[in-house]
C-alpha cells in the first residue's frame, strides 16, 4: 500500500502498469471470457461444460495420446511433477546424467544454502530434453531464468565423468542448450557450427547470506512438467517448445488464489489445452469453485 499509495513527502515514486489487452488467446474470444470469469469467480454451467469436455478421460485415444508425447505438464506441486519427469527421460532413450546439487561448508552442522538457496535438489539432464534455465545469463536477449531449450549435448571435464570417484557430486562440465528465443546475431554466436541459439551453460556457484556456505549446480531442470507456480509466463502453442499443455487444478483448500487461472491460461487455444483427471474424477463442483473463497476475493479487492 505505502508504495502504491506513496505519503507526498515520503520520496517513493511508483508507476501502476495496467495490462488490459489479452494476446496470446486473442484469436478465441470464448476462451478468453471464461479466462476472464475465473479470474472474477463467476464462471457458469456453460463455462463448466466447456472446460469438463477438456478432460484427458474425454479426449479420443489419439489425442490424449498426442498431449501425453507433446505436452507441458503443469501441476499443483512439485511432488506431481516427479514420475512424468521421469517418464519422460525415460522415453527419451538417452543416457540420463545426474546433476544433484552440492553443498559445501566449512563447518560441521548444517549448511546454510540448504535453507537459503531455492533450487532443485534433485536434478537430470538427458540429450533431447527440453529444460528450463534457473538463472539469468543476459536477460536483455532473452537468455534468463525461465528460458526454455533442447539440450543438444552434455560434456563433462573427465573421460569417466560421473564414474568417476566423485560420483553423483560431478556436475558435467558444460551442457549445450538451444534456446530458440536467444537473440544473438550469427556473427556473435557463441559456438561453431551449430545454431546461433546454442549456449554452453555451466554449473553456478551460490554463498548463503554470510558467505561461509555454498552450493553448486547445473542451472537448468528438465520442463516436461512444472508447477503451477514456475509456468508463469510460459506460453503454450504452435511456435513453442511446447504445443500443448495438461493442467492439474490446485486442490480445494489450496491457499494461493490464481493458480488455475494461470494454469489454464497458458496456452494460445482451448485445442491446446487438457484439463488432468487421472487422479481421480473431476466435478462440476470443482470447476464452478475457482475463483471462489477468501482468499481470492482479498486479492480482488486489492
Amino acid at each position: 500500500h505505502d508504495f502504491l499509495h506513496p505519503a507526498p513527502d515520503s520520496g517513493v515514486q511508483s508507476l501502476v502498469v495496467a495490462m488490459s489487452e489479452v494476446v496470446r488467446q486473442s484469436g478465441e474470444p470464448k476462451f478468453v471470457n471464461i479466462i476472464q470469469r475465473m479470474r472474477d469467480g463467476n464462471l457458469d454451467r456453460d463455462d463448466a461444460d466447456f472446460l469438463m469436455r477438456r478432460r484427458l478421460s474425454a479426449l479420443s485415444p489419439e489425442e490424449r495420446a498426442n498431449f501425453y508425447d507433446n505436452a507441458l505438464f503443469i501441476m499443483p506441486t512439485s511432488k506431481q511433477t516427479i514420475p512424468i519427469t521421469k517418464r519422460y527421460l525415460a522415453q527419451l532413450g538417452q543416457p540420463v546424467a545426474r546433476a544433484d546439487i552440492v553443498y559445501d561448508s566449512p563447518m560441521n552442522g548444517r549448511n546454510h544454502a540448504v535453507d537459503e538457496i531455492n533450487l532443485p535438489v534433485r536434478g537430470a539432464l538427458a540429450v533431447g530434453a527440453i529444460v528450463m534455465l534457473l538463472c539469468n545469463i543476459v536477460p536483455e536477449e532473452k537468455l534468463m531464468n525461465g528460458s526454455v531449450g533442447e539440450v543438444k549435448k552434455i560434456v563433462y571435464s573427465t573421460r569417466k565423468g560421473p564414474r568417476g570417484p566423485n560420483g553423483p557430486r560431478c556436475h558435467p562440465a558444460y551442457a549445450i542448450v538451444d534456446f530458440p528465443d536467444f537473440e544473438i546475431s550469427e556473427e556473435d554466436k557463441l559456438i561453431d557450427g551449430m545454431p546461433r541459439t546454442c549456449v554452453p551453460v555451466t554449473p553456478i556457484t551460490l554463498q548463503c547470506e554470510s558467505g561461509c556456505c555454498s552450493a553448486t549446480t547445473m542451472p537448468l531442470r528438465v520442463s516436461k512438467a512444472i508447477t503451477c507456480h514456475k509456468c508463469q509466463g510460459q506460453t503454450v502453442g504452435d511456435g513453442h517448445p511446447f504445443c500443448k499443455c495438461v493442467v492439474g487444478l490446485p486442490c480445494k483448500n489450496n491457499k494461493s488464489p490464481g493458480l488455475a487461472q494461470v494454469s489454464i491460461s497458458r496456452p494460445t487455444s482451448s485445442d491446446a489445452l487438457a484439463i488432468d483427471d487421472t487422479g481421480g474424477d473431476l466435478t462440476y463442483e470443482q470447476i464452478l469453485s475457482i475463483g471462489q473463497g477468501p482468499a481470492y476475493q482479498k486479492r480482488r479487492d486489492f
